[in-house]
């Protein structure tokens, strides 16, 4: 289903709208991108090999470094073929199966099982399966709930480090001062994403403090078990109910933020791990020496370049707070916002009352929806920022950015959080817009 309660009429979907596909990206989308995003891990899938579709998504198009697949078939997504007619009669087999040639394989670390909604009717009890297995191999194996029915690519990433958080061993020490971020969401692991993981534990460690593990880093399951050990657990919104239920099991101290995209997301970010433990001053030393050395560089490009300018923006829903704040900093007007997801229940607030006017913005809405937004407008919108299957993208108003993609690949730093972060942004944006004339 669409979720369009923040339209207004004008931009509702239309009778004929409601029939289309909606812009949102499936369930197994997101649990393959944090399997991607663990060196070493698996996952077998109940269900039949349609799954490699969605695999192919990620590995070698949108993730030029990703591992999903493999040439000699040791791909890291293993299906048990379970069809439509045999699910009646199936009572865990291939499972068990696949679950015993992943763990002969040298580099396998960590399984994960998950099936497919028309295997799930079944009540297949993959708990009981997992326990004989596991008696055999000293290697973990997980359980991720199935919720491809109510969930998409978002829910699928975070019930993986959920998964992790009610599974990883707990030393029963915690380590003073010691950091560990929760819920970064790599959705691939090119040098975009492990930019960000470099950036904000470069904004941990300078308060002294250290960032001992990032979920998900591109890191292997022992790098990832570091999280028990810390005093500290930094939950961003992908990252919150893993926090959570990790804090429930370790004792750690929770500092819940938003997503540190934008100056003033960051900003608010170190200032609140910076409160919960004592080190306001490092943090008020660290944030002026960053905007000193990073806001010259902007100075000459919000009257020339930025002021005026109108964007919208298709993509994680956990970044429309930072990017309506950035924006409003740089002269420009966002004028329309959606998600291919439903609206979460964390890390996307859009209060009118810190960011004044909203524009319409929509969660998983039909995609001739999406599309007449973006282009059937009597204002032209001067820089679109999406994914390369956002509906309508592709055009010269456009910058490629978020999942999907397909046509820029990251091979050299270029994060996009924390303060390193919003300066690649911005720089993005300019240059696109720099390479369009105005339309106003």
């Amino acid at each position: 289903m669409s979720d369009t309660s923040t339209l207004d009429d004008k931009w509702a979907p239309r009778v004929h709208e409601r029939f289309d596909v909606p812009f949102r990206f499936p369930y197994h989308l997101g649990l393959f991108m944090a399997v991607n995003a663990i060196p070493g891990c698996y996952v077998v899938i109940d269900g039949p090999d349609c799954v490699y579709r969605k695999a192919e998504w990620i590995h070698g198009k949108h993730d030029l470094q990703s591992t999903l697949l493999d040439a000699g078939a040791r791909h890291r997504i293993a299906p048990t073929m379970m069809h439509s007619g045999e699910v009646i009669k199936s009572k865990g087999d291939a499972v068990r199966s696949r679950l015993r040639r992943i763990l002969q394989l040298p580099d396998a670390e960590l399984v994960l099982v998950n099936s497919m909604p028309h295997v799930q009717i079944i009540g297949t009890q993959y708990d009981k399966i997992i326990a004989e297995v596991e008696a055999e191999t000293p290697l973990p194996i997980i359980e991720v709930p199935s919720r491809a029915l109510e969930g998409d690519f978002v829910d699928g990433y975070v019930e993986v480090l959920n998964s992790l958080a009610l599974r990883i061993p707990v030393s029963g020490e915690l380590v003073r001062d010691r950091v560990a971020i929760i819920g970064l969401f790599m959705d691939r692991t090119e040098f975009d994403h492990l930019a960000n993981v470099a950036e904000l534990e470069r904004c941990v460690a300078a308060l002294g403090l250290e960032p001992c593990t990032t979920w998900l880093s591109a890191r292997p399951l022992a790098e990832l078990e570091r999280a028990s050990s810390a005093e500290i657990l930094l939950a961003l919104p992908h990252g919150r109910t893993a926090a959570e239920l990790l804090a429930k099991r370790t004792g750690a101290k929770l500092v819940v933020v938003e997503q540190p995209f934008g100056l003033r997301g960051t900003i608010r970010m170190i200032r609140a791990l910076a409160a919960a433990t004592d080190r306001e001053q490092a943090a008020e030393r660290f944030i002026e020496a960053e905007l000193r050395q990073l806001l010259p560089s902007f100075e000459w490009l919000i009257p020339t370049v930025l002021l005026g300018r109108t964007i919208a923006f298709a993509g994680d829903p956990t970044l429309f707070d930072g990017l309506l704040d950035g924006a409003r900093e740089l002269g420009m007007e966002v004028t329309y916002l959606t998600a291919p997801a439903r609206r979460p229940m964390f890390g996307c607030e859009l209060d009118e009352h810190v960011h004044g006017h909203l524009p319409p913005v929509s969660f998983a809405a039909p995609r001739m929806t999406v599309s007449r937004h973006l282009l059937q407008r009597e204002d032209p919108i001067d820089l679109i920022i999406g994914g390369s299957h956002t509906p309508g993208g592709g055009g010269l108003r456009w910058l490629e950015f978020g999942f999907p993609s397909f046509f820029r690949h990251a091979l050299f730093d270029s994060p996009f959080l924390g303060f390193r972060g919003w300066a690649w942004f911005v720089q993005a944006i300019s240059n696109a817009l720099m390479s369009r004339p105005r339309t106003r």
